[in-house]
């Protein structure tokens, strides 16, 4: 199964809530990536940021996983308990993609 078809099945479980929680995701895995595509040349000792921002962009691609691989018979349920239990995903970012989901 191709990650279109997982994705597929992850959104089709909660419908607008999910595609509007991948939408967050992949907006974050976005900056995350520009950010380090534009970071500076590497100051022996000096990374911490760079390392910061490469976890960061690891912790996305798992969120994107765990979204997927949703169970399709938890419906809104098992979304609305990700984005309590997701890290990238602040009280904020929970409004707005509820509000979102909801157009």
């Amino acid at each position: 199964m191709d990650g279109t078809a997982k994705r597929n099945d992850a959104e089709t479980a909660a419908g607008p809530l999910a595609r509007a929680v991948r939408t967050h995701l992949e907006s974050v895995k976005r900056r995350v990536y520009r950010e380090l595509k534009d970071y500076p040349p590497s100051i022996a000792g000096c990374d911490v940021q760079y390392k910061h921002l490469s976890e960061r962009r690891d912790q996305v691609a798992l969120e994107l996983v765990r979204l997927e691989r949703l169970p399709r018979e938890g419906g809104a349920a098992a979304v609305d308990a990700f984005i309590r239990d997701c890290a990238l995903i602040d009280e904020a970012a929970a409004r707005d993609i509820r509000k979102a989901a909801a157009k």
